[in-house]
């Protein structure tokens, strides 16, 4: 028995020979699956990395504005306090105000304590905490100012009375 041969490609195959010509093909998705594993990875990496990302910046947000705040709020007991003896309300809130908008001139601009905002976020934060401690400091004061005013009327009224007694 003769074994069929193919001598060259060229001269065509034919079925007798066994062989087949080759049709075959690479898929597009065999092909396409490193790349989309690596694109799948890239975004499970990026998500991972923008979650830190924004809990990095938030601890950060709340550790500047909470120093911030300390600072403010010791300033503002301190300028109180020295302005406690003022018995007009209006005179003691016109200087704690001046007092406490150069701290906070002082502390946007990042000169006390080495206290500094990373970014506009944490400043605004600052900015309404600020005006709630700023307001609570000097509504006290006030309260305190009015005190001693009355207390400093009736005084001289019984003085007075004594006086003339």
């Amino acid at each position: 028995m003769k074994i069929p041969t193919i001598p060259t490609v060229e001269s065509g195959l034919t079925r007798q020979s066994g062989a087949q010509p080759m049709n075959a093909r690479l898929s597009g998705d065999a092909l396409a699956a490193p790349g989309q594993a690596l694109a799948q990875m890239g975004q499970t990496v990026t998500a991972v990395g923008l979650n830190w990302l924004d809990k990095e910046l938030t601890m950060r947000r709340a550790s500047e504005v909470a120093a911030a705040k300390k600072h403010l709020s010791r300033k503002a007991e301190e300028a109180a306090f020295a302005l406690s003896a003022i018995p007009d309300a209006k005179k003691a809130n016109n200087a704690f105000q001046l007092l406490m908008k150069q701290e906070l001139q002082l502390l946007n601009a990042g000169g006390v304590d080495g206290i500094s905002f990373s970014d506009r976020v944490a400043k605004r934060t600052f900015g309404t905490e600020a005006s709630t401690i700023i307001g609570n400091q000097g509504l006290q004061l006030r309260k305190g100012a009015r005190q001693l005013m009355a207390a400093e009327a009736v005084s001289s009224t019984l003085r007075d009375a004594d006086d003339t007694a």
